[in-house]
């Protein structure tokens, strides 16, 4: 660092990871912007941000305090979370954690218009906002994941002031296990298939990969053809969930699996993804997901009950249960968030046992 003039005010220069930066110490003696160098010089050597931002704040001590707006506020939570590496979401999770910061805002502004700054926002808010998560009949996993949202944000705002503290803390509700969705029936499955038929959008296809890899839909909707090899029957792929382990999962397909897709691949299908209308709605709101919603293939059917698009996944594991298959073949088919067990995807050599458990499961519904 050195010290030049602008006018009667002393400025710094000093390097950092290869970048310069310049700015003023705000200072007209001398000795004073020194002082204010060497405090700095100091800051700059810290790797820790936490202790860095103590030294930041004892040079600033006698500057006034500057409120985090909440209207502000989620553009300084994205330039802080990219400075300590805490930015590393996907891109679907990223657009949740910011549609639930602006909801909560919103009914801050309609139910507490007086807490406009982030360090006004307290825990009696927290918890009455969270009281009408429960009022609008959100699910407690829905709650938990809102909540656990605008706690990691808040976290990241402590560190920007010490006078702002987490009140999202004990507020993420139990989850009793009461909201786990259904498993369809065979009659149900069979309704669904030539429902699905009927409808068209593609719902036939994705609806079979669904039943019989136990794939989560968004990895079905955006699944790329260049995961799929139709001559050796087999999806490689990295599900969302498990993609930060890095793992690519085999996961064998079953003919009525090949048949399927090898029938729209037939037909010209142009692109990279193998469902381009799924691929391009996925993560939409409002009309767009109205137009592509599972509900119209359950009504064709005449399905009703705790049923979503995700019952075909519960569906895959009731059926492998059924079937026989042991946990640790589940556990590789239909996944794991954990490291541990999700390095067991990465076994080549299970695809035979992983095919004739599917099989196995396929059969208990004649298929």
């Amino acid at each position: 660092m050195y010290l030049f003039k602008r006018g009667n005010i002393y400025w710094t220069e000093f390097q950092k990871n290869g970048k310069r930066f310049r700015f003023s110490t705000g200072k007209t003696k001398k000795s004073e912007a020194v002082d204010f160098v060497e405090k700095m010089r100091a800051a700059s050597k810290v790797s820790d941000f936490d202790a860095a931002v103590k030294i930041a704040r004892a040079i600033f001590s006698d500057t006034a305090r500057e409120a985090i707006a909440l209207d502000a506020a989620y553009d300084r939570y994205l330039e802080t979370a990219k400075s300590l590496g805490r930015d590393k979401l996907s891109d679907t999770s990223a657009r949740k954690r910011s549609n639930h910061f602006a909801a909560f805002v919103k009914y801050v502004k309609g139910n507490h218009p007086n807490a406009i700054n982030v360090d006004q926002i307290t825990p009696p808010i927290a918890a009455q906002f969270a009281a009408e998560l429960q009022t609008q009949g959100k699910s407690a996993k829905t709650r938990k994941n809102i909540i656990g949202d605008l706690g990691a944000v808040w976290s990241i705002f402590e560190k920007l002031d010490d006078q702002i503290r987490n009140p999202w803390r004990n507020l993420s509700p139990k989850d009793d296990g009461g909201t786990r969705l259904d498993a369809f029936t065979s009659d149900q499955e069979s309704a669904l298939m030539e429902a699905a038929r009927r409808v068209g959008k593609d719902w036939y296809p994705v609806c079979v990969v669904l039943r019989h890899t136990g794939l989560r839909y968004h990895d079905v909707a955006r699944l790329k053809w260049s995961a799929v090899d139709l001559d050796e029957a087999v999806i490689r792929t990295k599900p969302e969930k498990t993609k930060r382990h890095n793992i690519t999962v085999a996961i064998p397909l079953l003919p009525v699996v090949v048949d399927a897709l090898r029938e729209i691949k037939d037909d010209g299908r142009q692109g990279e993804y193998c469902f381009p209308v799924h691929a391009a709605y996925w993560g939409k709101a409002g009309a767009l997901r109205r137009a592509l919603n599972f509900q119209e293939v359950m009504t064709a059917a005449n399905v009703t009950g705790n049923y979503t698009i995700h019952s075909w996944r519960h569906t895959a594991a009731t059926r492998l249960a059924a079937a026989g298959a042991d946990i640790e073949t589940r556990m590789r088919l239909l996944g794991h968030t954990e490291a541990e067990t999700a390095r067991l995807y990465d076994h080549a050599e299970h695809l035979d046992e992983s095919r004739a458990a599917l099989e196995a499961a396929a059969a208990k519904i004649g298929k």
